[in-house]
């Protein structure tokens, strides 16, 4: 396969992925608005503790333990109690999970967001629920514009011979 031949392909494959990354942004967005008019009530850490998890690598050579702090928490809408629990990224150090473990104190109030329509989805106010719509939208339009750019010049070259 010549070079041109295969710039060619590759400026559409990058254009092609960077459409669809463009695509999973706009509906992340759609869902970040949707998110931003969920009512919010106060609640209550009920318990926090760090899980430890083993995994294990590739052929069980290596061994791996992660980290993530866990808290379950209590809040009441149109009186009923939601008791849920969350959990945050892992981390590979047991002292940074500890740390972030202590933001959240049992018995501390708190505003939970839900969905009204199930209250069962819902967030802690202050977690990283919401997507990288922004990010992933620029990531996907440069790779459009990269992919259109290769794909261009591939052309271009073609018509000069």
């Amino acid at each position: 396969m010549n070079f041109a031949k295969f710039s060619g392909i590759l400026g559409i494959a990058l254009a092609v992925l960077g459409g669809l990354g463009i695509l999973g942004s706009l509906e992340a967005c759609r869902s970040d608005q949707a998110v931003s008019t969920w009512p919010k009530v106060q609640g209550k850490i009920i318990s926090r503790d760090v899980a430890a998890r083993t995994r294990h690598g590739r052929y069980l050579v290596t061994k791996t333990t992660e980290y993530s702090p866990t808290y379950t928490y209590q809040f009441v809408v149109n009186g009923k109690t939601y008791t849920m629990d969350s959990e945050l990224a892992s981390r590979d150090n047991a002292n940074t999970a500890k740390a972030e473990m202590a933001i959240l104190r049992g018995g501390q109030s708190i505003s939970v967001c839900y969905n009204p329509k199930d209250p069962d989805d819902n967030f802690i106010v202050g977690e990283q629920h919401a997507s990288m719509g922004m990010a992933q939208m620029f990531g996907s339009c440069l790779m459009v514009i990269v992919g259109l750019g290769i794909l261009f010049r591939s052309f271009r070259n073609r018509l000069r011979f």
